[in-house]
């Protein structure tokens, strides 16, 4: 994993954590970086700790200030029409941007979330496979930064920045069919550029 993600990782769960509802926070594993276990909460007998801590985490007053501060700068820029500047071919875009069919626009606040929460976030635009490039509508993908966990980047001949390859953390619940239930799978997708130019992409589990 890149180094710069490493280092504000932490920080990228805490400020997560921090948009998340009430039940959310409690049964996170990093409550207690919200909501510190003092000793207090321990008796004599050191029987009733995790009670005690349990019911303090209930009795918590959790206001989201960071909700209402992102809803007012998404209102400020939502206040007016969006003008829109696109080529004839792509103006599909505007009303299907992703594959699940999310409007432009969503995708601008989506962006401005992410910058929100993480100072960062990135657009992913792939076209569909088997689809002619000369014809094709891009999908777009929006990433934060607390999902950008690798990249690499070189200067082309005409100065711009051109991506090497990049890792994406798509981590999700898979079904076991020998467990017969869902769990939660750490997974990075790989997308790469080879030597000869060929665009690659691949799935890879953390613990592979």
């Amino acid at each position: 994993l890149n180094p710069k993600y490493l280092k504000y990782k932490n920080l990228y769960e805490l400020n997560d954590l921090s948009f998340r509802t009430k039940y959310e926070i409690i049964n996170s594993s990093a409550v207690q970086r919200i909501l510190p276990h003092y000793p207090s909460f321990l008796d004599k007998r050191n029987t009733k700790g995790a009670e005690n801590y349990n019911r303090y985490c209930l009795q918590a007053n959790y206001v989201s200030f960071p909700n209402m501060c992102l809803d007012a700068v998404l209102g400020i820029v939502n206040r007016g029409t969006p003008e829109v500047n696109l080529p004839d071919n792509m103006k599909g875009l505007i009303d299907y941007a992703t594959d699940k069919g999310t409007p432009l626009v969503n995708i601008q606040n989506k962006v401005i979330e992410n910058i929100f929460k993480f100072g960062l976030a990135g657009i992913l635009i792939e076209i569909p496979e088997n689809v002619s490039i000369a014809t094709a509508l891009p999908k777009l993908k929006v990433f934060g930064g607390d999902k950008i966990v690798d990249f690499q980047h070189y200067t082309d001949i005409q100065g711009l920045k051109q991506i090497k390859f990049l890792t994406l953390d798509v981590s999700r619940h898979l079904y076991s069919k020998k467990n017969k239930n869902y769990s939660y799978t750490k997974i990075y997708k790989v997308h790469s550029i080879t030597a000869e130019g060929r665009y690659c992409v691949a799935e890879v589990l953390a613990q592979s």
